[in-house]
């Protein structure tokens, strides 16, 4: 078997009940994750454990009538298991009752931080619900010698709650030893043979611990699926708005930014301006050096270009060698000025390879009455004045020199 059909084996679902992982390892494979799955996981455990708990209410309130129909009776002289059962029914209705009160005193979060308050308290609660439940199966032992109690507690428990696997092996283990200890006792004070009862008990506990378990890991490949599944969207989402080569957003999400700069601009009348600039001459240097020293420019330009601009401005790549800065809350003036910067930070860098370039820029503020489109329109023509008039140099468009 190779290392990539052993993978593969590992990743099934059977692999998950074979494959035993300690909280540190769980931890490692989660990484940065683990703290949002374990708060997940409490938060789920929590919204389970209070449905389970409210259906129990009604139930034990119901089989407590029961009880007391029974001590009318005087089935209470009969077996010491009425007695147990009654205050072992009492006892989860009031445990049940408490713990519904307490869980909403502070509602966990589904994200973010783990609660260690809610993990105490559900721990706490899985642990004295178990015992309590137990109580009513040797009730039952004593009754009647029937542990089906006992095996529907320990695989509805499984079933509901998402648990790691110390506190799954604490949970089971710990009920299952007071369960034997106490049939061995019931067996005693009646004098009945139990020894299916306790194999049975062990049996099915290993049983419920595996569904435990399987549950659980199953879980964990179900939020790292999730993970994966988000990460890739978020992946996407930056491909279809950023520019594959510059990493600097594209020309679709120009539109979007734009719109909005330009509604924030028409709603406090502050001024929008924008830069539109390529390269002189950008094909010489894909034909003398190649196209990865082109590549090269264009990378390291907007490299420059992002750590010469206010965090508030914004560049685009717009195609081909051309970029755009939009610049909210600058005038024509200002922006400029900016642009002039930018163009000598770029004549004096020293691109690699040795290569030297110039960048031709044309500038525009947004003007009431026009779109952003036409503000564009007259910053590239300003950059075609630019071209003319020698290149490496900043020419600016007013407003009044824009025609349809």
């Amino acid at each position: 078997m190779d290392l990539s059909e052993h993978a593969e084996i590992k990743n099934t679902w059977a692999g998950c009940i074979f494959r035993v992982k300690t909280g540190a390892r769980v931890k490692e494979e989660l990484g940065a994750d683990y703290p949002e799955f374990v708060a997940e996981l409490i938060y789920l455990n929590w919204i389970r454990g209070t449905i389970f708990a409210l259906l129990s209410l009604f139930a034990f309130a119901l089989i407590m009538l029961f009880d007391l129909h029974y001590y009318q009776a005087d089935k209470w002289e009969v077996s010491i298991g009425y007695p147990i059962l009654f205050y072992s029914h009492m006892s989860v209705f009031m445990l049940f009752t408490a713990g519904i009160g307490l869980s909403w005193m502070k509602r966990p979060e589904k994200t973010g931080r783990p609660s260690r308050y809610h993990q105490v308290l559900i721990a706490a609660f899985l642990w004295l619900a178990m015992l309590n439940l137990v109580a009513i199966s040797i009730a039952d032992v004593f009754i009647n010698g029937s542990i089906a109690a006992y095996i529907g507690v320990v695989f509805s428990l499984a079933a509901i709650f998402i648990i790691s696997n110390w506190f799954c092996l604490f949970l089971y283990l710990s009920n299952m030893a007071v369960m034997v200890f106490f049939v061995n006792v019931a067996a005693a004070y009646t004098g009945k043979d139990f020894g299916i009862q306790q194999i049975n008990i062990v049996t099915f506990t290993a049983f419920a611990v595996a569904l435990s378990r399987l549950i659980y890991y199953a879980h964990i490949r179900d939020f790292k699926n999730r993970k994966l599944i988000k990460r890739q969207k978020h992946r996407l989402l930056e491909l279809s708005v950023r520019d594959h080569l510059t990493n600097v957003l594209n020309r679709r999400s120009f539109a979007e930014i734009s719109d909005m700069e330009t509604a924030r601009s028409k709603r406090h009348g502050g001024p929008l301006s924008l830069i539109i600039f390529d390269f002189d001459n950008f094909k010489c240097i894909n034909d003398r050096f190649g196209h990865s020293a082109g590549d090269a420019v264009l990378i390291h330009s907007a490299e420059l270009i992002q750590q010469n601009i206010r965090k508030t401005d914004t560049l685009f790549r717009w195609g081909g060698e051309e970029f755009i800065i939009l610049s909210p809350e600058t005038t024509l003036e200002d922006v400029a000025a900016l642009a002039d910067k930018l163009r000598l930070l770029i004549e004096a860098f020293v691109f690699p390879g040795g290569v030297k370039v110039t960048a031709s820029f044309g500038v525009a503020q947004f003007a009431p009455g026009e779109s952003i489109e036409d503000t564009v329109q007259r910053a590239d023509k300003a950059l075609y004045q630019a071209k003319g008039a020698g290149r490496n140099c900043v020419e600016k468009q007013p407003a009044h020199f824009f025609s349809c």
